[in-house]
């Protein structure tokens, strides 16, 4: 039986997975001299963030605090980052801004994530950085998930999910109580190492190292 956050982290990626693919798509058919890559390598939880990126574009997604927000609904400190790499600065430049576009429209064009979540709060908390000819992008999210109201099936118990399990349709669920607090998820991308093979699925070719560095206010 998978634990709430694996689930979680599952079905968030499901969700971008598909949203992501369509707008790289429909970039592409609008400009095809662009010739965007959709994401090469999908990583998720603490290990994806160990293990760092080996391919670009690449995208990790993992949960870097919870809180209890009442008897029923859990609040997921959901962090979303993005790595991009090109030949030219220029290009890094025009595919990271295109990639900032295309998450921050995935996020707003569904607050629930695909169904992952019943909200998240509209306060997101975007970063962007460029270290070694590697665009970076970091978002953070507080999500409000309804575990007590058993927001997912499991397979042992829903005999039409074929043993993969389902994400039952949740209610809408108004107002928002502020971003994530200050400091949550800092230092989320530093930890990324072993860039190795960037040119095998990615655009670029060198051979590189992912750090995040703290910005100042």
């Amino acid at each position: 039986m998978r634990n709430s956050i694996d689930r979680f982290l599952k079905a968030v990626q499901e969700y971008l997975q598909k949203a992501f693919t369509e707008r790289v798509k429909a970039i592409n058919e609008e400009n095809p001299d662009i010739h965007l890559p959709d994401i090469a390598l999908w990583q998720y939880g603490y290990s994806g963030v160990l293990s760092g990126l080996s391919h670009y574009p690449g995208c990790i997604v993992f949960i870097n605090g919870r809180t209890l927000k009442d008897p029923y609904t859990t609040e997921f400190s959901l962090v979303i980052g993005i790595g991009i790499t090109a030949d030219s600065p220029d290009y890094l430049d025009q595919l990271g801004q295109l990639w900032e576009d295309i998450l921050e429209d995935s996020i707003r064009s569904d607050w629930s994530l695909g169904g992952a979540c019943l909200d998240t709060d509209i306060g997101a908390n975007f970063q962007t950085d460029s270290v070694n000819n590697v665009y970076l992008i970091q978002v953070q999210l507080a999500c409000q998930v309804d575990i007590g109201g058993f927001v997912y099936a499991d397979a042992e118990t829903d005999k039409d999910t074929e043993g993969k399990g389902a994400i039952l349709p949740m209610p809408e669920v108004s107002g928002s109580e502020g971003a994530v607090s200050d400091g949550e998820g800092d230092g989320v991308l530093p930890a990324l190492r072993d860039a190795d093979d960037a040119g095998e699925e990615g655009i670029g070719t060198e051979e590189t190292s992912i750090q995040l560095e703290d910005k100042e206010e």
